[in-house]
């Protein structure tokens, strides 16, 4: 059984989580934006899809690319063509024609060297038979994705730990009174006396009271008595 990063799996980040992470790491928009993509497609396929994007945080530089494959591409892990060739060549590298197409790409790259077998349009250029199964965690990715032997643990160390230990910053506390929305509707309908200085918990005087019922009496058309 092999040890590490698995790479194939449920997902143990959420996308919120991943484009907090990016955003603290001053990534490009479009990094931030793609994340939705590989959360939809990991979980589609069965792979994790942090590992994905942590991957393509270090591929990209976080979306900012700068090497000899830029945006255009739509390439978020530096895939290169059926033929290959110099990483110095951009011909070398494969072009997609959107990021959906060049996130699947990337997925299905994973998937096979996973060993998951993958459904629909083979969209990776170098989907070889010989890599299926080859590299299970991300650890086993170092001298077969990329020529360094610690590319997959820079993955890891570099990018995933992050990503996995960023918190998000929980939603304001809705401090309003359990009544304020209904008691801005009806004022703003005209239903209220325009007194701003009742508290919403303080008793209603009977002048109160007698007004409010005389408004909805005409409000739903009740005859005079």
């Amino acid at each position: 059984m092999s040890t590490g990063t698995a790479i194939a799996g449920p997902a143990l980040a959420t996308v919120e989580q991943a484009r907090q992470w990016a955003q603290s790491r001053s990534a490009a928009q479009a990094f931030i934006e793609v994340a939705a993509i590989y959360w939809r497609l990991g979980t589609d396929i069965g792979i994790r899809p942090e590992v994905a994007y942590a991957q393509s945080a270090k591929e990209t530089a976080f979306g900012r690319f700068g090497g000899v494959v830029d945006r255009s591409f739509h390439n978020w892990c530096g895939l290169k063509t059926t033929e290959g060739g110099s990483s110095s060549d951009p011909n070398a590298h494969a072009r997609f024609p959107d990021d959906e197409t060049g996130v699947l790409a990337h997925m299905q790259h994973l998937a096979l060297y996973a060993g998951v077998e993958v459904t629909g349009p083979i969209v990776d250029p170098r989907h070889f038979s010989f890599l299926r199964g080859t590299a299970e965690t991300v650890e086993a990715l170092g001298g077969k994705w990329a020529p360094s032997a610690d590319y997959g643990q820079s993955i890891v160390r570099d990018y995933l730990t992050g990503l996995l230990a960023t918190q998000v910053p929980a939603p304001p506390a809705d401090n309003r009174h359990w009544a304020q929305q209904a008691h801005d509707e009806l004022r703003a309908a005209g239903y209220l006396l325009n007194d701003h200085s009742q508290s919403l918990d303080a008793p209603a005087t009977e002048g109160m009271v007698i007004e409010l019922v005389n408004r909805l009496r005409k409000a739903i058309g009740a005859p005079d008595i």
